[in-house]
């Protein structure tokens, strides 16, 4: 139970690092950046929004991203990110990202567009591109700890099939 109350206060505090890597569509510029944009539940739906129309449950979110590279396909421009919410509300990440016109590549509900299904569709990609790269915090005890996860092998062979953009090949 210590443990648990220490890592949730962590939570809370906005005292432990979370990294997750996405591929948007899109050139995502400028290269870094933070998106501070409330987010809440539409109305009558489970789906989040940065819009805040006719929104409920609006909550305060913060997400930063770092541009590792851009990419292409079929003459179309990716841009492989790392992500790092501040905070931690539900779907963040897809949220802001398909706020700021740059959704996740195979994500079905923020975002959504016909060009992007047909190229998750063509590169095999079943689920969205997000994954939870690693977290890191420090323990109880004064030690700190990061915990990493390899990028699975599906995700992999998606940017497998991806060029590098022009001006980034070498």
């Amino acid at each position: 139970q210590k443990a648990f109350d220490y890592l949730k206060k962590l939570f809370q505090n906005h005292q432990i690092k979370k990294t997750y890597l996405a591929l948007v569509m899109g050139r995502l510029m400028p290269k870094a950046g933070e998106i501070k944009s409330p987010i809440g539940l539409k109305g009558g739906t489970t789906r989040r929004t940065a819009r805040l129309g006719r929104v409920k449950l609006i909550k305060d979110a913060i997400t930063r991203w770092q541009t590792l590279r851009y990419l292409t396909y079929e003459n179309r421009d990716f841009t492989l990110v790392e992500v790092m919410p501040v905070t931690g509300r539900t779907h963040q990440i897809r949220v802001h990202l398909a706020s700021l016109n740059h959704p996740i590549l195979g994500d079905k509900v923020y975002g959504r567009s016909k060009l992007k299904d047909q190229i998750s569709k063509r590169l095999g990609l079943e689920r969205q591109f997000l994954h939870a790269e690693s977290v890191e915090f420090t323990t109880a005890r004064g030690q700190r700890i990061k915990i990493s996860a390899d990028v699975p092998a599906d995700l992999g062979g998606v940017l497998n099939l991806l060029l590098p953009a022009p001006e980034d090949r070498g």
